[in-house]
Formats: structure tokens, C-alpha cells, sequence
């Protein structure tokens, strides 16, 4: 891949991430917290995989992107502990949200998600100069 097709695809994870995170803004505010989950741990994964993307790595799995994210980003420093424990909670309950029917959430927990993923996406993009 050349330096062209990777600023592409960088920018095209970027669009997906900001996308996703302004859909979880509507989620939250219309009080479906459920799928706002979802869209905020898709958010923060799309923002990952632009940072990995630009630092030319790519992975087909979520295990791999959540493997890479604490390998990369956490244990090097460029991101701190707690974001690396926001990434795996919006992972476990964006699972429970999706197979899980009967899971419920509260506001002040999907709040808490919502600015922390903020903050998370706000790292990532700094390490890719957005």
C-alpha cells in the first residue's frame, strides 16, 4: 500500500469513527443506551484502526484490534491505563448489549462511556495528527 491509499484509509476509519460516535450522541440523548454502546465501542474500534492503519497494520479480528491497542498503545505509553480499561469495557458490553436481551443500562453508566470514549478518541487521533 502506498502513502496515498494509506491516508485514505485512514481518513476513511477516521469518518466511520466520528460518524459512529455522533450516532451514539443521538442514541444517548433519545435514551436508547443499548445501541449507543454499541455505536461508542465502534467509535473507539474504528478510531484504533485508523491509528493502526496508519502505522501500516491492519487485523480482521476485534480480538486482534483489542490485542494491538494494549500491545501498541498502552504498554508503550501512548495511551493511559484507564483508556485501555474503557476500550475493554465498551467491548464486554457492547457484547452483553448485542447477545444479551434482557441487559440494561443506566444513564449515568452510558454518561460515564460517552466522555470517557471522547477522551479516548481525542488520543487516537492526536497520535495520527487529527
Amino acid at each position: 500500500m502506498n502513502e496515498n491509499q494509506r491516508s485514505v484509509l485512514v481518513g476513511s476509519w477516521v469518518g466511520k469513527s466520528d460518524s459512529a460516535f455522533q450516532d451514539a450522541r443521538l442514541l444517548f440523548e433519545n435514551g436508547r443506551l443499548a445501541s449507543c454502546v454499541n455505536r461508542l465501542y465502534y467509535a473507539v474500534f474504528y478510531a484504533a484502526s485508523a491509528v493502526l492503519a496508519f502505522r501500516g497494520q491492519s487485523y480482521g479480528k476485534h480480538s486482534a484490534v483489542r490485542s494491538a491497542v494494549h500491545r501498541d498503545f498502552i504498554n508503550s505509553a501512548l495511551l493511559d491505563k484507564e483508556q485501555g480499561r474503557i476500550y475493554d469495557i465498551l467491548l464486554s458490553r457492547r457484547e452483553q448489549s448485542d447477545y444479551q436481551p434482557s441487559v440494561v443500562f443506566a444513564v449515568e453508566e452510558v454518561g460515564e462511556y460517552l466522555d470517557k470514549a471522547s477522551i479516548m478518541i481525542g488520543a487516537l487521533k492526536k497520535i495520527i495528527g487529527q
